[in-house]
């Protein structure tokens, strides 16, 4: 009875081994962390976002993206599917959002990401009872079109923007090119747990190849912070260097000079007061 419980189990709520857990699991993140930073990227380029507030609108996606996935993993008060699915930006509402904010401009197109949202509220469960009429080839071919679209979408970013600099240059294709084809490789010969990993395969050796080629330095930022251990005087002249404008640096110039002046005049004023006591000690002797 016990053999028969276990076959009886759906897939879907299979527990796997740990060593396979964690490495389904590091491949579930590596795809799902490549996806909002490449969004957030090309919304970035193609609107002129300044670099700070690209790192402010990769933390807050990342934030949605977290509080997608709970929602859709729990499904509290019945949203959600109560599945481990992770939410991530998508690539047809990219490119209906950059064709919205290109033509009109941000708030706008912000704006009409709201009320499509509160329209799939409204659509979505009505639209969940007329699927059951509409033929797999119909979902295929609306799967083959956001496939296209989304095809068309990431290879701008692996191209670059039309008429900036380095726009198709063979090694950023090379390297994007490479990457595919292995992970394709991997999912052909490997079996068992390699070919289910087999996308994570494929980025760590795409990224092995653009490091040996010089297009990736993953240990560029310890080697900025290696002088941690410098002495005292070093890190404070360093830090002054970095942190000091230039205008506080003539002021600071300007109040040293005072600083040393005032000290040399209160010196000779010193000397002087001595000099008169002595004087006066020997013309009035007691």
């Amino acid at each position: 009875m016990t053999g028969n419980k276990i076959d009886s189990i759906d897939p879907t709520d299979e527990v796997l081994p740990p060593r396979s857990l964690v490495l389904f699991g590091l491949q579930h993140v590596l795809v799902m962390a490549a996806s909002p930073i490449t969004a957030v990227f090309l919304v970035s380029k193609a609107l002129g976002f300044s670099d700070a507030l690209t790192v402010s609108l990769i933390s807050a996606t990342f934030l949605i993206c977290g509080l997608g996935t709970i929602l859709q993993s729990f499904g509290p008060a019945g949203f959600g599917a109560r599945l481990p699915f992770i939410m991530v930006p998508g690539g047809a509402p990219i490119a209906i959002f950059l064709a919205i904010a290109q033509q009109t401009d941000v708030q706008t197109a912000v704006g009409a990401v709201i009320l499509t949202a509160g329209f799939y509220f409204l659509a979505l469960p009505v639209f969940r009872r007329l699927l059951r009429y509409f033929p797999p080839i119909v979902v295929g071919t609306m799967l083959l079109l956001v496939s296209v679209n989304l095809v068309r979408i990431y290879g701008g970013t692996i191209t670059g923007k039309q008429g900036s600099e380095g726009f198709a240059d063979p090694m950023n294709v090379g390297l994007a090119l490479a990457t595919i084809a292995l992970t394709v490789i991997f999912a052909r010969v490997f079996t068992g747990t390699l070919q289910r990993i087999s996308v994570m395969l494929g980025l760590i050796a795409g990224s092995a190849i653009a490091i040996g080629a010089g297009y990736m330095d993953p240990f560029r930022h310890l080697r900025r912070t290696g002088d941690c251990h410098a002495p005292a005087s070093s890190v404070r002249n360093a830090e002054v260097r970095l942190f000091r404008r230039p205008a506080a640096d003539r002021v600071f110039d300007h109040l040293d000079g005072r600083s040393d002046g005032a000290d040399h005049r209160h010196g000779r004023d010193r000397r002087a007061s001595g000099r008169r006591s002595r004087d006066r000690a020997r013309n009035h002797p007691r």
